[in-house]
This record gives structure tokens, sequence and C-alpha cells, in this order.
């Protein structure tokens, strides 16, 4: 069985990325960060494939690590994708709080003019009592 998930065919690499396990969107992010260095070209494959081409701009370039390189991206953008899935309600709530000119947690500490830091959080660690 042969290994490789990439051909050299000419002046570009060649291969093929699951939509299923990456998602479309990693993909296309992905391919945008290396359109700079290399001319991308996505075609739809067989049973939720990509198929990508890559073709360096200039010359000199290792088309087999570039690959590499690209798929690492998709994972890494994939990656991206779901841990901002699944902070965006926090995330959303810091916005909210933050725009909103209220308070969430103990009002009386966001009153406090800074210098007189009721919690002597401004105090240096071996300042502080102990517990």
């Amino acid at each position: 069985m042969d290994a490789r998930f990439v051909a050299l065919e000419g002046e570009y690499v060649a291969g093929t990325v699951d939509v299923g396990v990456y998602g479309l969107e990693p993909i296309l992010k992905a391919a945008y960060l290396f359109s700079g260095e290399y001319f991308v070209h996505l075609q739809r494959g067989d049973a939720g494939r990509i198929e990508v081409r890559l073709r360096a701009r200039s010359a000199g370039a290792d088309l087999e690590r570039a690959f590499g390189a690209f798929v690492n991206e998709v994972l890494d953008q994939g990656l991206r994708a779901k841990i901002a899935a699944e902070t965006a309600p926090v995330r959303n709530l810091i916005l909210a709080h933050a725009l909103s000119g209220t308070t969430l947690l103990r009002a009386e500490l966001e009153a406090v003019e800074p210098p007189a830091d009721p919690e002597g959080v401004g105090a240096p660690d071996n300042a502080k009592p102990t517990a």
C-alpha cells in the first residue's frame, strides 16, 4: 500500500483533502494563506474530497514539502474553527459585558477609584497576608 497522499505532476503537486474530516472552510482558508507563494487550484473530487494542486510562483520550491505544509495548515484552520465554536458563548458574554457599560460581578469594585484598591490587587505578593 502506498502511504503517499501527494503526487508530483510536472511543475505542480497534486493531492486530495477529505472535506468530511476537515470541512470546506478550513481548506479554503489554507488555500488563501498559500496563495501568496503558490498558485492554488481546488476542484471537487470523488467521495467528498477536494483535489488540491499547488504550483510555485518562484522556481526552486520543494512542492512535496509545500503540500505537507498545506495539509498541516488545513488541520490548524480546522482546529481554530472548532475552538472558536466551543468558546463562542464565553467570548460573546465578555464582548457584551465590555460594550454594555454595566457590571456582571461585584459592582462595588467597578465604582472604586484605582488608587483605593480595596482588595489589595496592586500590592506585591510578599506583602499580602497568607491564608
